[in-house]
């Protein structure tokens, strides 16, 4: 079997393992905390930040999450696998057009997977008109 050294307490741990020493996750707990704190404080955009932390928003998110009964719709569209969603997805930015917020056919169920792939297209040349194309003609393709 395969060892490799802890990094905080110095033990060997199998390769592919998490060392069970306390100091390693709560020094991550902490950092991850003051990193968190500081993007809030610093960087992110607190009219969008009070948008998501509506309660019409997470009612709006329930009903797209319910229509894609919780599974990615994207994935779901293209391959007809199920795949679990975690995310809803705003097919036209937040950004670009606040009046398409709560519009249920702009919203999108999506894994975290997904999610990446499309802001990876979005930020492409000619990529992000032909994804949203794509993303509309997937939203409420999950019937059962």
């Amino acid at each position: 079997m395969l060892l490799r050294i802890c990094n905080y307490c110095g033990k060997r741990v199998p390769v592919g393992q998490q060392c069970d020493c306390k100091p390693s996750r709560e020094r991550d707990a902490a950092a991850n905390r003051a990193a968190q704190k500081k993007y809030d404080r610093f960087h992110r955009d607190k009219e969008a930040a009070a948008f998501y932390a509506s309660d019409l928003w997470h009612r709006t998110r329930q009903t797209v999450w319910a229509r894609a009964f919780g599974l990615d719709e994207y994935i779901y569209h293209t391959t007809g696998k199920a795949v679990p969603a975690d995310t809803v997805h705003h097919i036209i930015e937040l950004s670009e057009d606040k009046g398409r917020a709560y519009d249920l056919s702009n919203l999108i169920c999506v894994s975290k997977q997904t999610h990446k792939q499309i802001h990876i297209q979005y930020r492409k040349r000619n990529g992000k008109a032909e994804m949203q194309n794509k993303l509309f003609a997937a939203v409420g393709a999950v019937k059962f």
